[in-house]
């Protein structure tokens, strides 16, 4: 209980961050709050925005950091589409290279390794639109790109070992129309990864022999008032128990 009321108290003085900076002020911010996972759609009106999100079903053993989760996102759009539904973005996921306290703690380092909007990330993300964008309308869409996390070795705590990825994620999210309370929908999410890596490299961090590691993600944005939303995120992955996630989403979207 005194690990929410830090992160309450936490996600307070970011939302005063925000609200006080513009939009291309606040991506420059550094507190440990961030934007919105690769889990959504890169035309996701939420995107632009900032999330603080809890574990919910963490390991009481392990620090508040290692369970408060903090990623940022940059959007480049390649072309000018002749069709408004579809076109392909390039996204950057950039956030602080952690490491985990106990390098022996797997399901951990596993959950780290799983969840889209850990680590350092680049990938090309097009989409098409289905439906009315002013009613409800799905997206398809797909990630194939880099991604980089870092690891303390298994048996040497002094050894960080940097983990590369390629990874794909075809995906598709639904979105109703805009509420009037908050003028912003409510989007579902569901993605799929696959990601393949060094075999050497996983079995000196993870103490086991792995080239390839795939995983479901799924986030729901309601939201509860004007840019400011309520965030659940689910990871499922064969290799981990499954993974709940809570927060606030803010955005300063229109």
């Amino acid at each position: 209980m005194k690990k929410l009321y830090i992160f309450l108290l936490f996600f307070s003085f970011v939302s005063v961050q925000l609200f006080s900076q513009t939009p291309g002020q606040f991506l420059k911010l550094k507190p440990k709050s961030q934007i919105n996972s690769l889990t959504s759609s890169p035309v996701n009106p939420w995107a632009v925005s900032i999330q603080s999100s809890y574990a919910l079903n963490q390991n009481t053993t392990t620090s508040f950091a290692d369970n408060f989760l903090a990623s940022g996102n940059a959007l480049l759009e390649m072309f000018i589409p002749k069709n408004p539904r579809t076109n392909v973005y390039i996204m950057g996921n950039f956030t602080k290279l952690g490491l985990i306290d106990n390098a022996q703690d797997v399901p951990l380092k596993l959950r780290e390794l799983s969840e889209s909007n850990q680590g350092i990330n680049i990938s090309l993300a097009p989409y098409y639109v289905l439906g009315n964008p002013d009613k409800f309308n799905v997206v398809v869409y797909a990630y194939l790109g880099y991604r980089l996390n870092a690891f303390k070795a298994y048996n040497d705590t002094s050894n960080t070992i940097y983990l590369n990825q390629g990874f794909i994620t075809p995906a598709f999210e639904f979105s109703s129309p805009k509420l009037q309370i908050s003028e912003m929908p409510i989007t579902v999410s569901i993605a799929g990864t696959y990601k393949i890596f060094s075999e050497s490299d996983y079995e000196t961090a993870f103490n086991e022999k792995k080239s390839n590691l795939t995983n479901i993600e799924g986030s729901l944005i309601l939201p509860i008032g004007k840019s400011i939303g309520f965030l659940f995120n689910v990871l499922y992955s064969k290799e981990i128990v499954p993974s709940y996630r809570a927060g606030f989403i803010l955005t300063s979207s229109k």
